[in-house]
């Protein structure tokens, strides 16, 4: 203690007991005053923090006395929430508060990190993280230092970088699917452009692969664009609109079209080139390809 009998910091107390009481005396005075400030935000944190170092000077003269209003307003420090987390003087709040002593901050650290690598935290594992530590000590200085408080944010903040990096993945992911989508769609459409002009492909002609690769192709568009990949959106969707070309060239009329149509008639369309070829006797009996198209494409409508 100084010459005005103030302590100025606990951690000077060379007695261990000593410094035990005075943590206790002191921690216990601090969660009482920080039970009593208001407001809170949305999510229930603190919007200030009482400073202890403030109530440290001032009850080791005056124990017995209530601090004054006047006296709480200067140990009260506003906590910011500019950036969504609780910032103090440009620092997150679960970082060094300005009043704590750094070997205690390293306690807390410890503390606070223990939930990087496990699902839990607890005082007994950081008893075994350290030496000469006991339980009444980490309560004390838990409530002095407000490491409640600072580990809830601290795991808000660390959940929210999980999020961010969650959804990072997903757009990457999602342009993946878009471009394979992309990539199957033009291989099919490429491919009944060829059936049309070259009849004679259709004796290799599989129907049920066909359908097969039809589903997949919008079940991947469906998908990169958040929508369910096993059956059409509920209400339409007019704001995602792809336009695509699809070119016909048939030697049987000699001439060539481009046709522009939207993403969701794509099946459709598609389905309709089968049906001509299959009208126009390009179709060979020898595979059956009647029945075998009508029948896959008809299952396939009912599953993109």
């Amino acid at each position: 203690m100084n010459e005005n009998n103030t302590l100025n910091r606990v951690s000077d107390i060379k007695k261990v007991d000593q410094k035990v009481r005075m943590l206790t005396l002191l921690g216990d005075k601090v969660q009482q005053l920080q039970n009593n400030l208001e407001p809170q935000n949305d999510s229930g944190s603190p919007l200030a923090y009482i400073d202890p170092q403030v109530v440290l000077e001032f009850i080791t003269t005056n124990q017995e006395v209530e601090l004054t209003q006047t006296e709480i307003n200067i140990a009260t420090i506003d906590i910011d929430y500019l950036e969504g987390f609780p910032v103090v003087e440009g620092l997150p709040f679960w970082e060094r508060l300005d009043c704590e002593p750094i070997d205690y901050y390293k306690m807390f650290k410890l503390y606070r990190n223990q939930k990087i690598t496990d699902s839990t935290r607890s005082f007994e594992k950081l008893i075994d993280q350290l030496n000469n530590t006991t339980a009444p000590l980490l309560h004390a200085l838990s409530k002095v230092y407000h490491w409640q408080q600072r580990v809830r944010a601290f795991d808000q903040y660390q959940g929210y970088l999980v999020e961010k990096e969650r959804e990072k993945l997903t757009t990457v992911m999602n342009g993946r699917h878009q471009k394979t989508a992309e990539k199957m769609w033009e291989l099919c459409e490429k491919y009944l452009t060829e059936l049309a002009s070259k009849p004679d492909k259709m004796l290799s002609f599989k129907p049920a692969e066909f359908k097969s690769l039809l589903v997949e192709a919008r079940k991947l568009e469906r998908l990169s664009l958040g929508l369910p990949g096993d059956r059409p959106p509920t209400t339409p969707n007019t704001q995602n609109t792809e336009i695509t070309n699809i070119k016909i060239d048939s030697k049987i009329k000699n001439e060539s079209k481009t046709i522009n149509l939207p993403s969701g008639e794509k099946v459709k369309y598609l389905q309709e080139i089968v049906d001509v070829l299959h009208n126009a006797n390009a179709l060979p009996k020898t595979i059956e390809a009647q029945g075998d198209v009508q029948e896959e494409t008809e299952k396939g409508d009912s599953d993109l």
